[in-house]
């Protein structure tokens, strides 16, 4: 996992240290390339649907590997930090 949090550490338990929700969604209105969606969803192998709703939830829409066996670059907002699970080095670099 990777995860994008203005402290040094993204463990770091000082508030001061996290993006607040209304920052992220500022950074995601801001990007084209990004979509707020507030929700990931996808099919598991046994054919399960999966979601997860969550408030701050955004999709890189251009990322290169989308789509490609069900992969979307999901960028999840969670406790003041940005999650992404599985980074490739674009999404590092996004």
């Amino acid at each position: 996992m990777m995860y994008i949090s203005p402290g040094k550490n993204w463990t770091d338990a000082e508030v001061s240290n996290f993006i607040s929700l209304e920052e992220w969604k500022a950074i995601v209105d801001s990007d084209p390339e990004m979509r707020l969606d507030n929700y990931a969803e996808t099919v598991s192998n046994n054919g399960e649907t999966i979601r997860i709703e969550r408030e701050g939830l955004s999709v890189w829409t251009l990322f290169p590997g989308d789509g490609i066996d069900g992969n979307h670059a999901w960028f999840d907002f969670y406790k003041g930090n940005i999650v992404v699970k599985n980074p490739t080095d674009e999404i590092i670099e996004k």
